[in-house]
């Protein structure tokens, strides 16, 4: 089973997408771990498709490593998104908008 993830994150040229791509395709080679992935420049998004054994906090720190994130989601079974909010350097508790 696996567990659809998404992020904004501060994208403003294609260097800055594909410095992420990077980091996710390094990890994907290394671990196995994701099915998928995408960045999207126009919307400043990543979206990752990953087992159940990897949380919106492992991502989050790959991401945050190479390009700020502002905000983070989990798409749940049902199509709603459980939100997560941020403090500097450190994933929050999930909330549900």
């Amino acid at each position: 089973m696996s567990k659809e993830y998404g992020f904004e994150a501060e994208m403003s040229c294609s260097g800055c997408s594909g410095a992420i791509e990077k980091v996710l395709s390094r990890w994907k080679e290394r671990q196995h771990n994701f099915l998928e992935y995408a960045t999207d420049l126009t919307t400043k998004t990543v979206t990752v498709t990953a087992p159940e054994s990897l949380s919106a906090k492992d991502i989050h720190d790959k991401i945050d490593n190479v390009k700020n994130v502002s905000s983070a989601w989990e798409v749940l079974a049902d199509g709603t998104k459980k939100y997560y909010q941020f403090k500097p350097g450190q994933i929050g508790e999930p909330y549900l908008e």
